[in-house]
């Protein structure tokens, strides 16, 4: 996937309507203080918007930041939520979190904040 500040195919970021998702990292292993590619909230024609759901998981402990902004420009981001993913029973352990976001920002990324493994963060509108 690319990370944030590289252009998304076709030049734009990709707008995220009610029902969409998106994997903004897919077991990929970036450097501490990598930033996901951005995303935008699409304009919904429903009144009754539940927010987005950030789920993350991996197979070693990390800590993923839930950023966003009104601007999409780096120093603009500001943290909502951090995940630190905890370890899950099962047959195949994972470190997972989630979290729901209501706040109703224009652009939205993940920061991975520790961890040397391969994580996965998902977006669900």
């Amino acid at each position: 996937m690319p990370t944030y500040g590289v252009l998304q195919a076709g030049g734009v970021l990709t707008a995220l309507s009610p029902g969409d998702s998106m994997l903004l990292w897919n077991a990929e292993s970036p450097a501490a203080a990598a930033s996901s590619v951005a995303f935008t909230r699409a304009t919904g024609i429903s009144q009754s918007d539940q927010g987005m759901t950030f789920t993350a998981h991996s197979p070693v402990a990390a800590t993923v930041n839930i950023q966003a902004s009104n601007e999409d420009v780096d120093g603009q981001y500001q943290t909502l939520y951090t995940l630190v993913l905890a370890l899950a029973g099962g047959v195949n352990p994972q470190y997972a979190g989630s979290y729901t976001d209501t706040t109703r920002f224009k652009f939205y990324r993940a920061n991975l904040v520790s961890g040397v493994g391969p994580v996965t963060v998902e977006v669900q509108r």
